[in-house]
């Protein structure tokens, strides 16, 4: 590879960690962590019996890691357990309305810059969010050539 076209490559790497950094400062804005905040979006999405073992079937956590997170959001109050009438061995998980209201503050923070983008880039944003995805199913292809040659 020429200098050049490293230097380049090497421009290239920092712009798109720059944007990162821009992007993830937002996160730290953030009252829950990044799987209390999935798991309490399911919980929305769902709005019904959903139990622990559900959460670690379509999240694809272990049990132990639900459990970990549920036992956290259980003690700020952000969701609650209420027994199955059938079975008193299961229970299904809710959002307390303060759950509900961590949950759409910390979205609203997290989907700020992205709704600026949008507003700032017009038609470019849907172009911008295409050749994200094409990017992602790169490396996607990427990483699996990688784990191939690794084994």
């Amino acid at each position: 590879m020429r200098k050049e076209e490293w230097m380049g490559m090497i421009e290239n790497m920092q712009k798109l960690h720059y944007f990162s950094r821009n992007m993830l400062l937002q996160n730290q804005r953030l009252t829950l962590r990044t799987a209390e905040m999935e798991l309490m979006l399911l919980i929305y999405l769902k709005l019904g019996e959903l139990t622990p073992l559900d959460v670690s079937q379509i999240m694809g956590m272990r049990k132990e890691s639900v459990s970990r997170t549920l036992k956290s959001l259980l003690s700020k109050g952000y969701i609650e357990k209420v027994k199955c009438k059938e079975d008193e061995r299961k229970y299904y998980l809710y959002l307390t309305d303060s759950g509900q209201e961590i949950l759409n503050k910390d979205y609203q923070t997290m989907l700020r810059p992205i709704y600026y983008l949008r507003e700032k880039m017009g038609e470019e944003f849907d172009s911008f969010i295409e050749m994200v995805m094409v990017a992602n199913r790169f490396l996607q292809e990427f990483e699996r050539s990688n784990e191939r040659e690794v084994l």
